[in-house]
């Protein structure tokens, strides 16, 4: 774009630093180019000769030739934060522009809950029109986004172009596709072709980096600075590279071991009280397609099962059942007739029992979850409650029973296999609860939210007839804290999970926000001080600390450690009844957590993706620590650190024996059971971290952070 274009630059970046510390540069250019093709998108003057590759020649031009651009920067490489958003449009209302354009991706909230819509408004007011981009996804129903009636929503095109290359394997079949390569050509000569995912992967690399920096850590010397290992790291970075060849031969060797790991994996599941029945699953869908009037329900996985009801619905609380009626079958037959043992109700044409909690391979908490009675009936014959609610979107019938009140249960259980059932409704969706609790509905509201646009009933003790036309029952469970992309509708991750969180909880962590930023000002106006802009910011590291079993006695000694090495260091104490939002605030802006493994590692989940995850492993917790939170965390786009404590940083060294099984071969007193492992490792083992050997890890952990 020719400079006269560009008639001012300015960038908006408080929410940003208040929200993750601003470790990025400020500056009004934009990072990956984004802003820079939107602008020449709306305003490039006409180049002659342009081509892409030598692709495609021609005279470029954006749409507006005569235009000029004054270009407000409010995103940055972590999020978009909506009070920079807003700032950036208010400030260019200021400043008197014609035409308002960016393009942000929105989501699904009311229009006063949409920050962009909020501040479009005000923009229409001044008689700006408001441009804004629909996403840049395919679109299919109910996702179109920035909807506000007061903004114009522009949609990309069909290309009018195509770059095709023809590929000829060895046997003369013949396969079509895109090519922006325009130099020399191949020719006749017949050569390999590799399959990418034989290739090295990107994660692959970054282990490699990791291990290179584990082993300089390991290396150096106590009282060894960040700075200087950082310097010691550019001198020897050239090792990774002359390892790789090695490491790539034992390639097969690394397959098979994976293999073994994978079995050893089953086992120690079994030992710890899960069925060591099939891992592959579990969630493959029995019932994805289901007739009207019919039950459909699929058992086959060893977690939860799941029951799918389509048709005329109806609750009745009061006997723990849900009817679905249907005219009769004009055959003259019935179908899916009762058991043998069971009372007969001529009119009945299908019975089943369900639990609908996710905890299927465990009979003793099962036991406590309400059984509910699905029944289709014969719609023309006996008794058929009338309706007092009528819905028009389909019910989820689940529990906040069982483990609920432990943060991991909470999620692991409940939050994401409800993610997992319902996101694909878009919100229009009644959850319907059994073994109800007020704190938790208040607890998980703000995620609630964003999953349902309706009030929550209570299945028991609300005694009205509800009527659905549909009605799932049990909630789909994928791995332990994560989201399986290949088993989800419209391929979600752990990541759109995550985003889901941000929605969630941002309003509330924007008012935290303005509080701060009205408590600094404050404390700057009392202030004779100005602050340093060459100030550089310190990492900052949260301690998720414990009382009672598995704490850290000498966490002071930790905390000054870590401070002594370049952290800014919190302590973080979540109770039951902590407000989610402001734990979120909190780690959403740290770049490490560290903690002992517990239930209240499960905030993992807040981090940022990028961030330093710590486990610290008491003995004989291994496998639940890799299982539950090390392998999940990396799912995420953490970078997990693993610290196995030694049995003399174990409150149990001065309990038994030295040669005891309990310190040196944790595993063996694993497979006596959970209740067992429970009792002598998760509930009676205290640490006392070797601070020598974990200032490592804490320096690994800021190395991470600069790469």
């Amino acid at each position: 774009m020719v400079l006269k274009k560009l008639i001012c630059a300015q960038f908006f970046s408080r929410g940003y630093n208040m929200a993750s510390g601003g470790k990025e540069t400020q500056t009004p250019p934009d990072e990956d180019g984004h802003g820079t093709h939107m602008a020449s998108t709306a305003a490039r003057s006409q180049v002659a000769n342009a081509s892409l590759f030598g692709y495609a020649s021609g005279t470029a031009q954006g749409m507006a030739l005569h235009a000029q651009v004054a270009a407000y920067k409010v995103c940055w490489k972590t999020s978009c934060f909506g009070s920079d958003i807003l700032a950036g449009m208010e400030q260019a209302i200021l400043d008197g522009v014609d035409v308002l354009s960016f393009s942000l991706r929105g989501g699904s909230v009311p229009y006063y809950r949409d920050t962009t819509a909020i501040g479009a408004f005000a923009a229409m007011e001044k008689g700006i029109p408001v441009l804004r981009s629909a996403e840049t996804v395919v679109l299919t129903k109910s996702t179109l986004a920035n909807v506000a009636p007061w903004i114009m929503t522009v949609g990309a095109g069909t290309l009018d172009r195509d770059f095709p290359v023809y590929a000829t394997l060895g046997n003369g079949q013949k396969f079509t596709g895109v090519s922006l390569y325009s130099g020399r050509g191949m020719g006749e000569k017949i050569v390999e072709m590799v399959y990418n995912k034989d290739c090295k992967s990107f994660k692959d690399k970054i282990e490699e980096i990791t291990e290179s920096l584990a082993k300089t850590i390991d290396d150096s010397e106590e009282g060894t600075t960040a700075a200087n290992l950082i310097e010691k790291l550019s001198v020897e970075s050239k090792n990774t590279e002359d390892k790789q060849e090695a490491k790539e031969a034992s390639v097969s060797s690394e397959k098979e071991k994976g293999k073994t790991e994978q079995q050893k994996k089953l086992a120690a599941r079994n030992s710890f009280g899960v069925d060591n029945g099939s891992e592959t699953d579990v969630n493959t869908s029995l019932c994805s397609s289901v007739p009207n009037g019919t039950i459909c329900c699929d058992r086959s996985s060893i977690r939860s099962d799941i029951c799918i009801m389509i048709g005329d619905v109806r609750t009745h609380s009061v006997s723990s059942s849900i009817f679905l009626y249907r005219a009769i079958d004009p055959s003259g037959y019935l179908t899916g007739l009762t058991d043998d043992d069971e009372e007969v109700d001529e009119y009945v044409i299908q019975h089943e029992k369900i639990r609908p909690y996710t905890r299927k391979w465990e009979p003793g908490v099962m036991d406590t979850i309400n059984e509910l009675d699905l029944v289709v009936k014969q719609k023309d014959f006996g008794v058929r409650r009338s309706c007092d609610v009528v819905h028009d979107v389909p019910a989820v019938f689940f529990s906040t029973g069982g483990y609920t009140g432990n943060l991991y249960h909470e999620f692991n259980d409940g939050i994401l296999p409800l993610y997992i059932t319902t996101q694909h409704l878009n919100k229009k969706v009644v959850f319907v609860i059994l073994e109800y609790h007020n704190w938790w509905i208040t607890k998980y509201g703000d995620i609630l939210s964003q999953l349902s646009d309706f009030p929550a009933v209570e299945f028991h003790r609300d005694k009205r007839v509800h009527c659905f036309p549909k009605a799932i029952i049990g909630l789909k469970i994928h791995d332990d804290l994560t989201v399986e992309t290949s088993l989800m509708e419209n391929h979600k991750t752990i990541g759109d999970f995550r985003d889901l969180l941000d929605r969630a909880y941002w309003p509330r962590i924007r008012g935290l926000i303005q509080d701060e930023e009205r408590k600094a000002r404050l404390k700057m106006e009392k202030s004779t001080l100005l602050p340093s802009s060459r100030t550089m910011k310190k990492p900052k590291l949260v301690i998720i600390s414990r009382n009672g079993s598995r704490a850290i006695t000498n966490e002071d000694s930790l905390v000054k450690m870590a401070k002594s090495i370049g952290f800014l260091v919190v302590l973080l104490k979540p109770e039951r009844t902590t407000e989610l939002a402001k734990v979120y605030r909190l780690l959403n802006s740290s770049d490490v957590m560290v903690g002992v493994h517990g239930a209240a590692l499960t905030h993992f989940l807040f981090m940022r993706p990028g961030s330093v995850f710590i486990q610290v492993v008491p003995l004989g917790s291994e496998w639940a620590a890799e299982t539950y939170y090390a392998e999940p965390s990396q799912k995420l786009g953490l970078k997990y650190i693993g610290y196995k404590i030694l049995p003399k940083e174990s409150s149990l060294y001065a309990d038994y024996d030295k040669n005891d099984p309990i310190l040196i071969d944790p595993s063996s007193v694993n497979k006596k059971g959970w209740e067992f492992t429970k009792k002598i490792y998760l509930d009676s083992q205290m640490v006392r971290l070797n601070l020598r050997r974990f200032r490592k890890r804490l320096l690994h952990a800021y190395l991470l952070l600069r790469c």
